[in-house]
């Protein structure tokens, strides 16, 4: 069993260090005071939230954690605190011309303002957020993003409305499984979840929120990940969307500012909240380093391996990835872990991250660092075609793997896909029904194989099968995962007029797609 453990002495340590802190700086000051855009708000009245708001929108599940233990002691100690947040487009800047404005940046500020002058613990952020995309992406190419910080203490992982689907448990097995991974770093990060509700603004196209009941993935198992890993939930849905008072159904709440100018993003006023209750958090586990209670007890992290998943049926192992997308197109942030050859293309293109189109596939990209590259066609009988090698696994368990492909866009038309190892397969044929053309550009996985035997070399041909006018497909990724990995049916379903978080809500908003081809040809005719 790997673990960490605290000893009399570094608690010693640590008390002398929080007293002279507490004593001479500012621990507890108010985080307006200190804040580059204070004259913006000047406290949590003109945040429209009060102090027990923040306090009941933090779900402490992690208070007891070593994980705790472990970051806030090592920041006691003066040693850097090394922060990644794994989020997506809100994350990522949406909706927010000025980036300094973003929760994550303003907890950096605070932290550096106060915790780096008491203790010398520099806190040092990398944010590898991505528009459009969910924890089945991050699950299997998260190593590629962890060029500049391998081994981070800090993880705000913000993906509760990029997750999004119709089953209890089946919707989160991608969160826990890219929650499991993290916890299985070498460097025992503690991670925090950072909760949204996706409340586009009531404009003129919409007659209200297409999601009145502030649903995200907290109602399908996020919660449950959370007590069962120890987590601490910091929800932002319980600001926007409190309970009533009889707590059986939650009413939205926006006020000015909470929304972006864009509707599709929290606003200014959401990221200063979300910043607060990172401060109001951060504050109350330097505090509770003095506990005396609970020095004594042993602190021990119990490796992620020994504890049994609580929805996933198949297990973690070591992923490889191939992408073009890219979390800061401006400078070099990711590598490869898998070796991708193009063997021949027809009619296809590369989109270069670093690329205008790339940018734009970003919807109000503004400042954005995160742009989506890849391989496009824009005609029907297009080829391309790539070849890799699927690296000998040393997990006794693990001599197969499962690979998948990567798109950020398909829309009116499919596409074909031969996958071609020890024996040729039955091509896949993917359409834009299965891409999901009603919810925007997203980045999708589409399982291809589930048993590739490893030490081989496979090929995997791509051929634009049928095409309307407007027809794109951009081909952004190749993946190996697990054996045994497959399409979640219940997870980003494909076939409804928007996210959905319930199975009531699935039942509602799915497409009819035979009463929908009635009435085109009815306009048609017409």
């Amino acid at each position: 069993m790997n673990f960490y453990s605290f000893g009399p002495m570094i608690f010693l340590v640590i008390s002398q260090a929080l007293c002279a802190c507490s004593s001479s700086c500012r621990l507890d000051a108010d985080p307006f005071t200190i804040w580059w855009h204070r004259l913006i708000y000047r406290n949590l009245k003109q945040l429209s939230v009060s102090l027990s708001d923040i306090d009941n929108a933090i779900h402490n599940y992690g208070r007891s954690s070593p994980r705790v233990w472990r970051i806030f002691s090592k920041a006691m100690e003066g040693k850097s605190i090394k922060m990644i947040v794994i989020g997506g487009s809100n994350s990522a800047g949406g909706g927010i011309p000025d980036h300094t404005q973003l929760y994550h940046q303003l907890f950096l500020h605070w932290w550096n303002s106060v915790i780096l002058p008491c203790t010398g613990s520099k806190l040092i952020l990398e944010n590898l957020s991505l528009g459009g995309t969910g924890s089945d992406f991050f699950n299997l190419c998260l190593q590629n993003y962890l060029l500049n910080v391998k081994d981070p203490d800090l993880v705000l992982i913000e993906l509760s409305v990029n997750d999004y689907g119709y089953l209890y448990g089946r919707t989160a097995e991608p969160m826990e499984r890219l929650t499991r991974r993290v916890l299985s770093m070498p460097s025992n990060p503690l991670i925090l979840y950072i909760t949204l509700v996706d409340l586009i603004e009531q404009v003129n196209w919409w007659k209200g929120y297409p999601n009145p009941r502030c649903l995200n993935l907290e109602d399908l198992g996020q919660h449950e990940i959370a007590r069962f890993y120890n987590i601490t939930i910091l929800s932002w849905r319980d600001i926007v969307c409190p309970m009533d008072g009889e707590g059986s159904k939650r009413r939205i709440k926006v006020k000015t500012r909470m929304i972006s100018n864009d509707h599709r993003h929290i606003g200014i006023k959401s990221h200063f909240q979300i910043a607060a209750m990172l401060t109001r958090y951060a504050q109350k586990m330097f505090r509770s380093l003095l506990n005396p209670v609970k020095r004594k007890v042993s602190r021990k992290i119990e490796a992620i391996k020994n504890i049994a998943p609580l929805y996933m049926k198949i297990g973690v192992t070591k992923p490889y990835c191939w992408s073009l997308i890219t979390t800061n197109w401006r400078k070099p942030s990711f590598s490869q872990s898998l070796n991708i050859t193009v063997l021949r293309h027809t009619g296809f293109r590369e989109i270069t991250p670093q690329g205008p189109y790339a940018k734009a596939q970003v919807a109000n990209p503004g400042d954005r660092n995160d742009s989506f590259g890849g391989w496009q066609s824009e005609k029907t009988g297009n080829i391309i075609e790539f070849s890799f090698y699927l690296p000998n696994l040393t997990e006794k368990t693990a001599k197969k793997s499962s690979v998948g492909l990567v798109l950020r866009r398909l829309q009116r038309g499919s596409i074909k896909v031969w996958l071609v190892g020890e024996s040729e397969r039955k091509p896949v044929t993917i359409t834009g029904r299965d891409y999901g053309r009603r919810i925007g550009s997203q980045t999708r996985i589409y399982f291809l194989g589930v048993d590739i035997s490893s030490g081989l070399k496979h090929t995997l041909q791509i051929k634009t099968d049928s095409g309307k006018a407007g027809f794109k497909v951009l081909v952004s990724g190749i993946v190996l995962g697990p054996a045994g990995m497959r399409d979640i049916k219940q997870y980003k379903p494909s076939d409804t007029i928007r996210k959905v978080w319930s199975l009531e809500d699935y039942k509602k908003l799915l497409i009819d797609y035979t009463k929908e081809k009635a009435n085109k040809n009815k306009t048609n005719k017409t």
